[in-house]
């Protein structure tokens, strides 16, 4: 990816605040590419912005792919989850496209080696986005899964399981779905609900 090229995406620093959604429309303006053109940095602080791949069969500008539409589903209300159209929605953004929640961040998660995450201790350090990739009920807990950014000895190899509706944490507070420019069919199936802000 090259969000190093976005200045409006972060105050100072990619882990020191930023702004998912302006990453979002980033995407659709610019396009990102590939992690065959730049693999992960977790150096990105000090990555600047270079219109280039690290791999020199690869060409910068044809490697890009740009986002369609951005979504913002905006639902910290726990009764509108119980609402079936609601979380058919959610399903399928997870199993079509892609999903991010913003998660208020605290001390216990980086202590997280496996199980659901549950926040019991630790103040708040700031925020963190992380991609959901599914969810479902471990020892009748229900949980999202999610991938992380901080390497596979973190968590489970890199994902983790959160308890669903912790308040503390916020994880479903907003969560952002962006379509690939390829993927504009459901658009027209939940566009105009209340809960989802369309750009």
């Amino acid at each position: 990816m090259d969000l190093s090229c976005c200045k409006d995406c972060c105050s100072k620093c990619f882990c020191s605040g930023g702004s998912p959604v302006r990453a979002a429309l980033f995407r659709i303006k610019h396009g990102l590419v590939t992690s065959h053109c730049k693999p992960y940095n977790d150096n990105v602080n000090e990555t600047a912005c270079k219109e280039e791949c690290a791999n020199d069969t690869l060409n910068h500008q044809d490697n890009k792919h740009f986002g369609e539409n951005m979504y913002l589903v905006l639902a910290d209300d726990l009764e509108i989850w119980r609402l079936n159209w609601f979380f058919e929605l959610i399903v399928n953004l997870i199993r079509d496209h892609s999903l991010e929640s913003n998660l208020r961040f605290v001390r216990s998660l980086k202590d997280y080696k496996s199980g659901v995450y549950e926040h019991t201790y630790g103040k708040l350090i700031g925020h963190h986005s992380v991609q959901v990739i599914g969810f479902g009920v471990e020892n009748e807990v229900p949980y999202w899964l999610a991938t992380n950014t901080w390497g596979m000895m973190w968590g489970e190899t890199g994902l983790f399981k959160v308890k669903r509706f912790q308040k503390d944490l916020g994880f479903e507070d907003q969560m952002i779905s962006l379509f690939s420019k390829r993927n504009t069919y459901i658009r027209f199936r939940i566009q105009g609900k209340k809960n989802l802000v369309f750009f």
